[in-house]
């Protein structure tokens, strides 16, 4: 895996990680704005602490600049590739206030879904991760719930992914799959939902760093507790 990325994964130095993000992806293009809006976002949320939100919420804002540069940068968005795509709707929707570009995200998606059947298990399910939180928050619930049904589907293909950061989304996609689960089930599906975060956990405690502690605060966020 590259080094870089490692870093990432491992949590290292927040200032050794951007540091080494902007001597690498200095140029003016589009595949060095997302790597670079991508090194900020996953930053983030290592600071969204009372004391800490305000470097949060600029790591939030440069990530969303460099995505956005990187749309600028192309005739038509939809000619970044899928996993530039992932990175820029997920950042379009996770940012605060009137920065938040729902509809954008929700078309450039559903496109990608369409128009790029050949991208990476990993990558698909993230993406229907992405629409499904879209749909959710419009309160269309039923197609919210059909997409992460077919996220699900999707996790024999990505523990069979031969990526080198396979095992890392894996991780990324049980988490998301199960607190959906969690926060919006009871019975048999909640205990799946449970099962799914517990393997996310013990996973990304041996191949991520930062997705384990990601991990760790979003239960304790929803009092849920996991043996």
């Amino acid at each position: 895996m590259d080094e870089h990325r490692k870093m990432i994964w491992q949590r290292g130095d927040a200032r050794q990680i951007m540091r080494e993000a902007r001597r690498r992806f200095s140029s003016l293009s589009p595949q060095s704005q997302v790597a670079l809006a991508s090194a900020h976002y996953s930053l983030v949320k290592r600071y969204w602490s009372w004391w800490q939100w305000p470097l949060a919420l600029w790591h939030m804002w440069r990530a969303w600049a460099n995505a956005n540069m990187a749309v600028t940068l192309v005739d038509d968005p939809v000619r970044l590739t899928s996993d530039q795509i992932d990175v820029v709707t997920t950042i379009w929707i996770k940012s605060p206030g009137f920065l938040r570009d729902l509809r954008r995200a929700e078309h450039l998606l559903t496109f990608a879904l369409i128009e790029k059947p050949a991208m990476k298990p990993h990558t698909n399910a993230l993406m229907l991760i992405t629409l499904r939180d879209i749909l959710w928050k419009r309160g269309e619930g039923d197609y919210a719930w059909e997409h992460n049904k077919k996220t699900e589907a999707l996790v024999p293909e990505i523990e069979m992914e031969k990526s080198a950061d396979s095992k890392q989304q894996l991780a990324r996609v049980l988490k998301s799959v199960g607190l959906f689960y969690i926060d919006h089930a009871g019975g048999e599906l909640y205990i799946r939902g449970i099962k799914y975060v517990k393997q996310a956990r013990d996973l990304a405690a041996v191949v991520s760093k930062d997705q384990y502690e990601k991990i760790l605060v979003e239960l304790r966020r929803r009092g849920t507790v996991i043996d």
